[in-house]
């Protein structure tokens, strides 16, 4: 933050830990996912003004509509709703995230038994806070995602970064700007409903 002659600057970092769980539908070369995941950080944060750490959640739910082009090529489009507060889908305390992605991804086999994957969305939020958007705060950002699936097992494992960016600048009063990057390792099992 920066205005009326001073600067302020602050930055935290923190480990988190969660689920993640979602389904697919196919219809040809298109596809529906709905996916939701649900994160613990580390550390807490004052939440509700008592000078004590509180629980702290980030809880993401994603719809994303794509479409396979080709045998290694997918293009996709998709709304997240994400909030961070005190529980599960919650923003006491906190804020939420709100708005539309897009992007694309690629894949290939790596021999009989591996293949990768990876994907790049931009995304295009709204911050929240009690429910009311931030004026001019558009919180701009891209997702990345590399993932390597076992082949005919269940078993993948992923490597994403998300970097979301939003400033309001006004021009001899203040200029803020607030930045969030998570980097997340994680292992994924994905079931066939129609193999059950």
């Amino acid at each position: 933050l920066t205005g009326g002659g001073f600067d302020f600057e602050t930055d935290d970092s923190d480990s988190y830990f969660g689920l993640l769980g979602g389904t697919t539908l196919g219809f040809g070369r298109f596809y529906a996912d709905l996916g939701l995941e649900f994160v613990k950080f580390g550390e807490g944060d004052d939440l509700d003004g008592d000078n004590v750490e509180d629980d702290t959640f980030r809880t993401d739910g994603l719809l994303n509509l794509g479409f396979f082009i080709g045998d290694r090529w997918v293009a996709f489009i998709g709304y997240r709703h994400a909030t961070f507060g005190d529980g599960f889908f919650s923003d006491e305390g906190g804020n939420t995230e709100d708005g539309p992605f897009f992007g694309g991804g690629f894949c290939f086999r790596a021999g009989d038994r591996l293949a990768f994957g990876a994907s790049l969305a931009y995304n295009a939020l709204t911050l929240k806070i009690d429910g009311q958007a931030i004026d001019d705060l558009d919180l701009n950002g891209v997702s990345a995602k590399l993932q390597m699936n076992i082949l005919d097992t269940p078993h993948s494992v992923f490597l994403r970064w998300q970097r979301f960016n939003g400033t309001i600048d006004e021009p001899g009063l203040f200029e803020y700007e607030y930045t969030e990057n998570y980097l997340s390792l994680g292992y994924q099992a994905t079931f066939d409903f129609k193999s059950w």
